[in-house]
């Protein structure tokens, strides 16, 4: 029943999808809407799509305000050309909207990808104890921050 389909083809298919499962993707998009627009030409009419995506948490408006510096250090662990975007609520239910869809499903949860020293190392941060700290944050971090957005968006009525 799976079957592998390159993008190329994907325009041409003249079949439609029950569901469209977006993991971990939804942040290389360097064009989200239009993305998600198409897509929902290639949906059912009951059909939907799943997407979870890395969002922003608490962390970054805090680091903004104390510390320009370490702000833009958590960028760079957190975005770059492979990684375009890190969604906020506000923006993530913006861009459904826009491409005629409604979030009928959505939670927060805490999921990392990587082990603590990838980030650690993509912030340039070398200092030990702020490694320490890094590496404590991470292990307690499903109490800490909710980094991830999981949601079922399907064509508004």
């Amino acid at each position: 029943m799976n079957k592998q389909i390159l993008f190329s083809d994907f325009d041409d298919l003249d079949f439609k999808f029950d569901a469209i499962f977006m993991n971990d993707v939804f942040e290389h998009l360097t064009f989200p809407k239009e993305t998600l627009t198409f897509l929902t030409e290639k949906l059912k009419k009951d059909g939907f799509i799943f997407i979870d995506t890395p969002c922003e948490f608490w962390l970054y408006p805090l680091t903004k305000f104390l510390s320009p510096k370490i702000h833009k250090k958590l960028l760079k662990g957190t975005v770059d050309f492979d990684h375009q975007q890190i969604w906020t609520t506000k923006s993530f239910f913006k861009v459904a909207s826009e491409a005629s869809l409604q979030v009928i499903k959505y939670k927060r949860l805490s999921e990392y990808t990587q082990k603590a020293s990838f980030y650690l190392d993509n912030m340039k941060i070398n200092n030990k104890f702020l490694r320490l700290c890094g590496k404590l944050f991470y292990l307690l971090s499903p109490f800490l921050a909710k980094n991830k957005i999981m949601s079922v968006i399907k064509l508004q009525k």
